[in-house]
């Protein structure tokens, strides 16, 4: 599951830039501010991994946010894994979108 080259530029550059104009920063943001990993990805888009999983269950208890299996669950458990090897420097955001609706569509 590989992004297609210019993916950050075209689809979170935009993003950031909405952003900036809410909180008032300005920041100009280019596609090289942005890291993303693709670690957490699992066994593919649309296929539940059992860091997923875990993730749920994680924000869940400690939160009572519920995070969709497929996107915001996987990028969740990215973050608290590049947390637990000491990868993170300076602020982080955890941006969720919403979509925790296909969570109740999982089995079991």
């Amino acid at each position: 599951c590989d992004p297609e080259p210019g993916l950050v530029a075209e689809t979170l550059v935009p993003l950031a830039e909405g952003l900036d104009k809410i909180t008032g920063e300005n920041k100009r943001l280019r596609e090289s501010d942005f890291e993303y990993w693709l670690d957490w990805v699992g066994p593919g888009y649309a296929v539940f991994s059992d860091d997923g999983m875990a993730a749920i269950q994680r924000m869940a208890r400690a939160e009572g946010i519920f995070l969709d299996p497929v996107y915001s669950a996987k990028s969740f458990a990215g973050l608290v894994g590049l947390a637990e090897r000491g990868e993170l420097r300076g602020r982080v955001l955890f941006w969720h979108t919403g979509g925790f609706p296909s969570l109740f569509a999982m089995p079991g």
